[in-house]
């Protein structure tokens, strides 16, 4: 598993393939655990090397008024943007609703 300087990540950061992996979208299993609506909220489990992780959908709304949040859960959504230093996130369609998702450890 190569670690990369920043230099070394500066020089090759145009060419995408070269800094990530690729997962099959619809190879990904999800589970609707949303509590109004269960396709607010897609849960699904990713292994890395030998960590288990959390991959998590959370369908988005968007409005004049409100701007862009979660459908359920709203109070989330500052907390995520506030851990990705503020700046907005890109989505994901699932199924015709548009998600922005978002990958935490297994907690030991």
């Amino acid at each position: 598993m190569p670690v990369l300087t920043d230099d070394q990540y500066r020089t090759i950061e145009n060419n995408t393939s070269a800094l990530a992996f690729s997962i099959d979208a619809n190879a990904i299993n999800w589970r609707a655990v949303g509590e109004d609506d269960p396709l607010d909220r897609l849960l699904a489990t990713v292994l890395i090397g030998v960590s288990f992780h959390h991959l998590e959908a959370r369908e988005i709304t968007e409005d004049e008024d409100d701007g862009i949040g979660f459908k359920s859960y709203p109070e989330d959504y500052d907390t995520l943007r506030e851990l990705a230093g503020g700046r907005p996130s890109s989505t994901m369609s699932i199924e015709g609703h548009d998600y922005i998702l978002f990958l935490t450890p297994y907690c030991a």
